[in-house]
C-alpha cells in the first residue's frame, strides 16, 4: 500500500464498532465561544432521511448533553483557551443494562467542517459569520 504514508502518523485511533450507531442518532451540538448554538441528529448512513432536526431531539436529553457539554468546555477552557467554534458529538449508546441507555462523548472538534446538516433548520452560517466578526473587531 502506502507504507510511508503511514509512518509519518505518530498516534492512531481506532474505535470499537458499535452496533447502535446504526440504529441511534449521533447527536451533533455546535458551540461558538463557549455557547450552546444548536444541535442535530445523524445516522451514520448520513442518507438525508438520517437527519433528525433539534425540534425532535427528547428535551430531556439535550438538557442534559448541554450540561455536559459545558462542563466538557470548561475543562478545555484551562489548557486551550475558549474554542471559538467546536463541536461535540454524543454516540450512543454503549451497551449495558440501563432502561435508558446511555450517550457518550463520541468525538470533539475543534474548527469542524460545516456541512448541509448545519443549514437545515437554523441559522448556522448567519451565526457563524456574526461571532467571527463580533471576534475579529
Amino acid at each position: 500500500m502506502y507504507p510511508d504514508l503511514f509512518l509519518q502518523y505518530k498516534k492512531l485511533l481506532i474505535q470499537s464498532y458499535i452496533g447502535e450507531f446504526l440504529k441511534y442518532h449521533e447527536i451533533k451540538t455546535i458551540w461558538i465561544n463557549g455557547n450552546f448554538q444548536y444541535a442535530y441528529g445523524m445516522k451514520v448512513t448520513s442518507e438525508e432521511e438520517g437527519i433528525l432536526k433539534q425540534s425532535d431531539i427528547d428535551k430531556e436529553l439535550l438538557k442534559e448533553l448541554t450540561k455536559k457539554g459545558k462542563e466538557i468546555i470548561k475543562r478545555l477552557t484551562i489548557d486551550f483557551g475558549l474554542p471559538f467554534l467546536l463541536r461535540i458529538d454524543w454516540g450512543c449508546c454503549l451497551p449495558n443494562s440501563n432502561l435508558c441507555r446511555d450517550y457518550f462523548v463520541n468525538e470533539i472538534e475543534v474548527f469542524p467542517a460545516m456541512v448541509s446538516s448545519d443549514a437545515l433548520d437554523h441559522d448556522a452560517f448567519d451565526r457563524l459569520s456574526k461571532e467571527l466578526l463580533k471576534k475579529l473587531k
